[in-house]
């Protein structure tokens, strides 16, 4: 039985372990598992990972990539035209004009793109849509249901940002929101390279502040410092290894970048409450 319009247009739940694409598309949100993808846009590059996701623009140009050992999933969601404006109208404007002009879209939706760490609502929604779509058919209303309720917590993830944006010491909002902007690069260059022990001088440079600069706001916008932005990336990646069992305790902390395995041990019992052999 042939998928419904709104399932074959709208979800795309892949998998391989290499790929590289170049398209244009509606309004999406991409997810992965097993691995990392990178995207290139015009506003930068990113790092997706089963622990983040990743939303990109109507009709903005990408480029995706991902060449792995193993397996990787993808689950990637796009949204008919119109609909973020339409629900986005729904949030934010009263029901006196949402009775008076119920036909109206409402005004352009434009999110910013930067790889978000998953708190749990956004990758759980999608989860939930890829179980039922991959391999077979999910009832029409049911997924439209599901998209809506995807989209509308996405949007509310938007207002968190411009809230957080907002919390920066600056002095007008203009300035507020660019200063943000330029975190989220450094931040999305820190998650992209964490394996690779990056300076705070090389996300400074990629966040166009200085280091100083750089560090204090970052710890004002994200409520910790960079180096502990990364060392927790580091961290939770040496897990999803040690669970797999595939590899050594020791075998791990060399590859997410400790020199010794008593450092890693350490910084692996302090941040989860034990040690690397109860994963294992």
């Amino acid at each position: 039985m042939p998928a419904p319009c709104l399932q074959s247009q709208s979800v795309l739940c892949g998998g391989g372990f290499r790929y590289f694409a170049s398209a244009t598309m509606p309004l999406s949100v991409k997810s992965f598992a097993g691995g990392t993808a990178r995207y290139r846009t015009t506003n930068g590059s990113f790092a997706v990972d089963e622990e983040s996701w990743l939303v990109l623009n109507d009709q903005e140009p990408y480029t995706i990539e991902f060449d792995s050992k193993t397996l990787i999933r993808s689950t990637v969601i796009f949204f008919p035209s119109g609909w973020a404006e339409s629900l986005n109208r729904v949030f934010s404007e009263p029901d006196t004009s949402l009775l008076d002009a119920p036909e109206e879209t409402g005004s352009a939706v434009n999110f910013l793109q930067t790889v978000s760490p998953d708190n749990g609502q956004i990758k759980s929604r999608l989860m939930r849509i890829d179980n039922a779509c991959r391999g077979r058919t999910a009832p029409t209303d049911w997924l439209e249901e599901q998209l809506q309720d995807l989209l509308g917590t996405l949007l509310f993830s938007q207002k968190e940002h411009l809230q957080r944006a907002q919390s920066l010491p600056a002095a007008n909002r203009a300035t507020r929101d660019e200063l943000y902007r330029r975190l989220c690069r450094g931040r999305d260059y820190l998650h992209a390279t964490a394996l690779q022990a990056p300076s705070l001088e090389d996300a400074a440079k990629a966040s166009s502040l200085s280091p100083f600069h750089f560090q204090r706001s970052f710890k004002a916008a994200f409520g910790q410092s960079p180096r502990q932005y990364t060392e927790s990336r580091r961290l939770r990646h040496a897990r999803r290894l040690l669970a797999t069992g595939a590899t050594t305790a020791t075998q791990v902390a060399l590859e997410v970048g400790y020199e010794s395995y008593s450092s890693f041990h350490a910084a692996y019992r302090r941040h989860f409450g034990h040690p690397p052999s109860k994963t294992l």
